[in-house]
């Protein structure tokens, strides 16, 4: 067997070579083993246009090919969508589609699904460095207010005119509440107020809305009486009491029941939802194929502490290893194991 000899530097040099190489791979293996999951999806292009409507999203544990984006189950065609390093575009007809849930697929995964909505309303969120502290004390967005619009007057229009008048932009709508979103190019509270009395003054808004946030009492500081033993509005708004309520009345195959069941849709104003917590790993992917099944449509989030999973898990944290049951998944059980 030959021997091959290298001087210090040589050897140094081989020894960084291979180094790179392992650590190269390392990366490789590390991102073929991420998760897909849906981190963030958003309205973006032209956002009073609703016949074709862009969406932006940002996905994590997608490599550049083979995958699918699909709607309600159905593949959306690749000429609508374009990818760049986990920030996905797709452009979606709104009369060839409808609301529903939108997941990704590739290989073998299949990530969590989100509720995308063809409706037109949505709306965005300060950040960190948007809000401010006002002088009573209360966060409050800096360059960030809602336009309500009378009812008179087409509201996107409205919008629109009155954006490019007041050198806004128009970021958000409700088009049910003819109610449109716009960031003011403001830089402080002074700044915004003096801008909101000006378009308070414009004769086509309603009104104009401010976002702020303050500590609340509860209200069952207001009396020290303790409800009585049969306050049955009380009982159902206590978790294990509302189970034991609810399991009383609710009707089942051969039991009686007062209230018949039927498949209902619940919203959350929450943030995101860990799809790696074992309450939620049945949830990736389409879950509709059961209709007896819960599903959990969400943002995907980085930790399992977040105050959306704790929410969402309320209702529908399954009996996986994480240990949690929430209402109606445990409720379905048990109404199964009843029949």
């Amino acid at each position: 067997m030959a021997a091959t000899y290298l001087g210090a530097g040589r050897l140094v040099s081989a020894l960084a070579l291979m180094l790179i190489g392992t650590v190269a791979v390392a990366e490789q293996s590390a991102q073929a083993e991420q998760p897909l999951r849906v981190e963030q999806l958003q309205r973006c292009g032209n956002l009073l246009t609703l016949d074709i409507q862009e969406f932006c999203l940002r996905v994590s544990g997608l490599e550049n090919n083979d995958f699918q984006v699909k709607l309600n189950g159905t593949a959306l065609q690749p000429d609508d969508i374009t990818h760049d390093n986990g920030r996905v575009r797709v452009r979606i007809n709104s009369a060839d589609a409808q609301s529903g849930p939108l997941w990704f697929e590739q290989r073998e995964q299949s990530s969590n699904p989100i509720w995308l909505s063809l409706n037109g309303s949505h709306v965005v969120a300060a950040t960190d460095q948007e809000v401010a502290k006002n002088m009573d004390g209360l966060t409050t967005y800096v360059d960030l207010v809602s336009l309500i619009i009378e009812e008179s007057h087409d509201g996107a229009e409205e919008a629109q005119r009155l954006a490019e008048k007041y050198g806004a932009e128009v970021v958000g709508m409700i088009p049910p509440l003819n109610t449109y979103q716009l960031r003011l190019a403001v830089d402080n509270l002074d700044e915004r107020d003096a801008l909101v009395l000006r378009l308070g003054s414009e004769v086509s808004v309603d009104a104009v809305v401010v976002e702020e946030s303050g500590a609340e009492e509860s209200i069952e500081s207001e009396t020290n009486r303790p409800p009585s033993a049969d306050d049955q509005e009380w009982a159902s708004n206590r978790f294990l009491d509302a189970v034991n309520y609810y399991q009383r009345r609710l009707s089942r195959q051969g039991h009686g029941g007062d209230i018949e069941t039927q498949p209902i849709r619940i919203g959350v104003i929450e943030r995101e939802v860990d799809f790696d917590a074992p309450d939620f790993a049945d949830y990736l992917g389409d879950c509709r194929t059961d209709s007896t099944r819960t599903c959990v449509y969400a943002r995907d989030a980085a930790k399992p502490d977040g105050h959306g999973t704790t929410v969402a898990g309320v209702f529908a944290a399954a009996w996986n290893e994480g240990g949690n049951s929430g209402f109606y998944v445990g409720w379905t059980m048990w109404a199964l194991a009843s029949t």
